[in-house]
């Protein structure tokens, strides 16, 4: 039983990795918005251009972890009033967020 358990773990696992990012733009922070349901969307200065499955114009923060959510938040809008480069890693090829280009990833 515990072989069956870990050949499951190991499939899943494998697939999950897909939904990782895969890509990181730096740029600043031209534009946050939030609304209230929740979504949280932004652009950078290097926004991309185009994606495969996603549209590219924001990127999304998923909200489902809310402290998650508040924290990159959070560093986004203070990125914002000082005018610091941050590192956006996302998915560039599929994985979006309410129809944009899901936010893995933001750090200063």
């Amino acid at each position: 039983m515990k072989y069956v358990l870990a050949i499951i773990a190991f499939f899943l696992s494998t697939l999950s990795v897909s939904a990782l990012h895969n890509a990181n733009l730096d740029g600043t922070v031209t534009q946050l918005n939030t609304y209230d349901n929740g979504a949280i969307l932004f652009k950078i200065s290097t926004q991309p251009t185009s994606h495969p499955a996603c549209n590219h114009v924001f990127f999304a923060i998923e909200t489902t972890n809310e402290d998650c959510a508040n924290r990159m938040y959070s560093l986004l809008l203070t990125a914002q009033n000082t005018g610091a480069t941050i590192k956006v890693g996302y998915d560039n090829a599929g994985n979006c967020a309410i129809g944009y280009i899901r936010t893995h990833m933001v750090r200063q």
